[in-house]
């Protein structure tokens, strides 16, 4: 059990990032389940670094904008990261606004699914007789090909940065 909120979620994004390090050496592991763990360790993180532990996060997926906003005004955070001043920190933060919006938007969103990482989605068109074709995707079998090593590596040492310093007692 944990003592409040803030240490709740950082105790779980630790769990899911190491759930997200174990299965990549998994022979055959699908994208799908990479990015699933690796979405919902940085959305814990996010949510644990700007929480105040007394009140349960918003639950919602895309947190990353809100992070942003107030990233400004999170100094602990920023220090213990070793940014002397939040003004550095807010342009990291900006530097991997595309990459984790990019890993956001694989969250599916309920009711149509669009491409996302979780549950199959489907496209409709009408081919050259008007007949309803209907496509459906397969998360296990999309090619998510920002997922390079060379893309995430800073998302990755910032996710391991906040760890170390909440496991240091920074945060």
């Amino acid at each position: 059990m944990a003592s409040n909120w803030k240490h709740a979620l950082l105790d779980q994004a630790e769990a899911d990032f190491q759930a997200y390090t174990a299965i990549q050496s998994i022979s055959g592991i699908r994208e799908c389940h990479l990015i699933q763990f690796l979405q919902m360790a940085v959305e814990k993180l996010l949510k644990g670094l700007k929480s105040n532990g007394l009140e349960p996060p918003e639950i919602k997926h895309n947190v990353f904008q809100n992070f942003y906003n107030l990233s400004g005004n999170l100094p602990n955070v920023s220090q213990a990261l070793g940014y002397p001043d939040n003004a550095q920190f807010v342009r990291y933060m900006s530097g991997l606004r595309t990459i984790i919006e990019q890993l956001e938007s694989y969250v599916p969103t309920g009711g149509k699914q669009q491409e996302n990482a979780e549950y199959p989605w489907e496209g409709r068109s009408l081919d050259t007789q008007g007949n309803l074709q209907v496509d459906v995707s397969v998360p296990a079998r999309n090619n998510y090909s920002f997922l390079s090593q060379a893309d995430l590596s800073d998302l990755l040492a910032f996710v391991k940065e906040c760890l170390a310093a909440y496991r240091a007692g920074k945060l």
